[in-house]
């Protein structure tokens, strides 16, 4: 329980819970006495403790009973259960420190500035403040989840109409991975307050997400090689429609790819037209070019043509296979 008492005359003592939620109204008995002993801008946490009358024993019980109370009832309760004296102390000192901020045991106020110790006191009063823990920890899940769909999405992308945004998230596959791995152990670490459950799934998580994401970037650099674009060429008289021939590199043949790209960003796709393996001299790629808005020519070294059309929606009539 966190006491704070009033900044200045005529202002309100308030209670908060662990877990945030403002109970004063709960504990009438408890805001007098604060507001009759305690010094202004004062921030005091401890445990508070109820007294049954009748049993003449602490009550966990009448706390949650209290707790509940509302407006109406929580007179009578505050008479037959009221708050145990040990469960506020008051400071050393009668008198509030110069900072506003709760007096430093003595011991440490001879060796500490007060405004430090105010600092020790505001980090320590947000350490115990639990009311933005579970918020953080669904933004954070948000954020793994829509990370995660992201990178999955780039993998998934293919050359066959995918979003050409899309296929260029693939460089970034591993990076996304990383950050969704981060986040989701935040939101684990924040979301869960039980150690027993919150301990195995965070060392889960690590153990299974850090070798995968080591591994995908040893694969990557191993195998993934790198695309250069060595032609970029519009369409006769169609603004939203281009030729695009890619040199990929990573392989033991040289390789050429020819795409089209079809509309404007964001929603420009891409058509894989043809693919040229470079085994042979005669299946090299020698020239690429538009005959027609809607239609391509493939040249290769030996003179073989093959000729592509278009639809209008951006899809080939066929995919070209050389080699």
């Amino acid at each position: 329980m966190l006491v704070f008492t009033a900044a200045g005359p005529g202002g309100r003592v308030l209670l908060q819970t662990r877990r945030g939620a403002l109970v004063q109204g709960a504990f009438s008995d408890l805001v007098a006495a604060a507001e009759a002993q305690l010094p202004h801008g004062l921030v005091l946490d401890g445990e508070l403790l109820v007294w049954d009358s009748e049993a003449g024993a602490l009550s966990s019980e009448g706390l949650q009973r209290r707790a509940a109370a509302r407006a109406g009832s929580a007179p009578s309760l505050a008479a037959n259960l009221p708050d145990s004296p040990s469960a506020m102390r008051r400071p050393s000192s009668s008198q509030p420190s110069t900072s506003g901020c709760d007096p430093c045991p003595s011991a440490l106020a001879s060796v500490v500035p007060s405004l430090l110790c105010c600092v020790i006191h505001v980090v320590w009063g947000i350490m115990n403040f639990t009311r933005y823990r579970r918020p953080w920890a669904f933004l954070l899940l948000t954020v793994s989840v829509v990370l995660g769909a992201t990178a999955v999405a780039g993998l998934e992308s293919g050359d066959g109409g995918s979003l050409v945004l899309l296929i260029g998230i693939r460089e970034y596959v591993l990076l996304l991975g990383r950050l969704a791995l981060a986040a989701l152990t935040g939101a684990v670490l924040l979301g869960l307050t039980k150690s027993s459950l919150r301990v195995p799934l965070v060392a889960t998580l690590l153990v299974i997400g850090a070798p995968t994401l080591l591994l995908g970037g040893f694969v990557s650099a191993a195998f993934g090689g790198s695309d250069e674009e060595v032609k970029t060429e519009p369409a006769p008289d169609r603004g939203d429609r281009q030729l695009l021939v890619v040199a990929r590199s990573g392989s033991l043949d040289p390789v050429w790819c020819v795409y089209v790209d079809e509309g404007k960003p964001p929603l420009e796709r891409r058509w894989s037209v043809g693919c040229f393996n470079g085994d042979s001299e005669d299946n090299a790629l020698s020239e690429t070019v538009w005959t027609a808005p809607d239609r391509i020519r493939m040249t290769t070294q030996a003179g073989a043509v093959h000729e592509v059309t278009i639809a209008p929606n951006g899809r080939p009539d066929r995919v070209v296979s050389v080699g």
